[in-house]
């Protein structure tokens, strides 16, 4: 009986140690490493939050967005229900009752390497059966570290058609700026974007 107990007492040793094990490494797997962490606020133009199937206008000076800026113009914040964001419940169409600009402020380490990623699409109302949507999107730190133009067609009411935008760039100062002004030259549909990140490269 001596030597049965012994067996089990290791088996039970064994079990634990197995545990154990599994708990530190589900530990070291859940941590995030810094440079991986996002670094934006308010990434999916969740807040402020809409009705089902609503469209709400916000103007240069409105904090509705926080921590994003409507620097100028005027967006849209457009519930899932209206036309079909590509995440959670909104999306923003860059023209709301004019062509805006938002922007927002991130930290940043100087000489790491960071990708911007997100969707992208156009104003898809049936009323606006092939628009082409254009927009800037720029990085700026200490100097210019990301600039580019994008355009979309194709998307409606019941397919958005979304594309996805990934770029990488160099910090080279504390902090960052990503601005998006909308240019399709159409005061009421304009570009619309979903799903916004930022995070670091190791």
């Amino acid at each position: 009986m001596g030597h049965q107990r012994s067996k089990e007492t290791r088996a039970r040793n064994r079990s634990w140690g197995a545990a154990w094990l599994l708990v530190v490494v589900s530990g070291l797997l859940a941590v995030p490493r810094s440079a991986s962490a996002a670094l934006l606020g308010n990434p999916g133009f969740e807040t402020p939050a809409t009705a089902p199937g609503a469209s709400d206008t916000f103007s240069a000076g409105s904090t509705a967005m926080a921590p994003w800026v409507i620097v100028s113009g005027s967006v849209d914040v457009v519930n899932t229900g209206y036309w079909p964001s590509f995440a959670g419940q909104n999306s923003i169409d860059l023209a709301g009752v004019s062509p805006g600009t938002i922007s927002q402020t991130f930290a940043t380490t100087a000489g790491t390497q960071y990708e911007l990623s997100f969707r992208y699409a156009n104003n898809g109302d049936v009323l606006n059966a092939g628009l082409v949507a254009k927009a800037s999107v720029t990085v700026s730190g200490s100097a210019s570290l990301l600039s580019n133009t994008i355009t979309h067609t194709g998307s409606t009411l019941a397919n958005m058609n979304y594309t996805q935008f990934t770029q990488a760039f160099t910090a080279d100062a504390s902090s960052a700026t990503l601005r998006f002004t909308d240019t399709t030259g159409n005061n009421v549909a304009g570009t619309v974007l979903d799903e916004m990140s930022v995070t670091g490269r190791a």
